[in-house]
């Protein structure tokens, strides 16, 4: 039987939790997929902007991670 682990907010790498979400891609088309649902998620985008996001950082705060997951849902 298969366990489900509990998602722990913490820091992630892009890449890290990208893959979450996607685990059968590529951690680069996973990024890409996770980037075009953080613009296409309403005001997403400049939540994180206000918590010192910019789009060339590669880990994410847990601030940052939990306000993804409120809008996107847990990976």
């Amino acid at each position: 039987m298969k366990t489900v682990e509990e998602f722990i907010v913490r820091s992630y790498s892009k890449s890290e939790l990208a893959q979450l979400y996607n685990p059968q891609l590529t951690p680069a088309v996973a990024r890409q997929l996770l980037r075009r649902w953080m613009n296409a998620s309403p005001g997403l985008l400049p939540l994180l902007q206000s918590l010192g996001y910019r789009t060339e950082q590669r880990v994410l705060t847990p601030r940052m991670v939990q306000c993804i997951v409120e809008q996107l849902g847990e990976p």
